[in-house]
């Protein structure tokens, strides 16, 4: 339409022949199509998502996600899972038959280890511990030392108190333990890694 027109208008006033017009018009319109492109105008104008760079990200973002959980199932728990209808007192453990059971139950468990003579601040700590009953769901079981020594040996205690966050027999509660007389740090431990039951 454009070719058109100027060659009407061109022709009309200065009667030059057609062609010559035609090739003008079309030098004049490769010279500044080629000055747009050259000036990077185009390469400037918004693109639409690389397929390629779309699949690269969704391999690389499916990596991540299975390497996060792959390592969710690897990490140990921080939290231990809640047993709500557990009791909200101190269960004394009197028996290997009672231990094995605590264990078949795979339930959370917060054991104590104390002693007969035990030194005054395992006695200090007791009505605290007993408080606690009541407020996290776990069972609260209280183990003597020298009764179950073999117990002990098994968490490494080896001073009194001593407070060892299990799940059934999962030793690796060894490490979420707590030794000392502490009302504090007894308060912390239990924030951490129990559940309140009124939530």
């Amino acid at each position: 339409l454009i070719i058109f027109m100027w060659d009407f208008y061109v022709g009309e006033r200065c009667n030059l022949p057609h062609a010559v017009i035609v090739a003008v018009v079309v030098l004049a319109l490769l010279l500044l199509f080629e000055k747009v492109t050259s000036s990077g105008i185009v390469s400037r104008l918004p693109k639409g998502p690389s397929k390629t760079t779309e699949k690269s990200e969704d391999k690389d973002g499916s990596k991540q996600i299975k390497l996060q959980e792959e390592k969710k199932e690897t990490a140990p728990l921080t939290t231990a899972a809640p047993v709500w209808d557990a009791p909200e007192t101190i269960q004394p453990l009197e028996s290997e038959s009672q231990w094995i059971t605590l264990q078949e139950r795979n339930e959370t468990m917060i054991l104590k280890f104390t002693a007969a003579k035990s030194n005054d601040s395992s006695k200090s700590i007791a009505p605290l511990f007993e408080k606690f009953c009541g407020q996290y769901a776990a069972n609260f079981i209280e183990i003597d030392v020298d009764a179950f020594g073999d117990l002990a040996s098994k968490y490494e205690v080896s001073v009194m108190p001593t407070f060892v966050v299990v799940f059934g027999d999962d030793i690796s509660g060894k490490i979420r333990k707590l030794t000392g007389g502490s009302h504090l740090a007894l308060q912390k431990f239990c924030q951490a890694h129990l559940v309140q039951r009124n939530i």
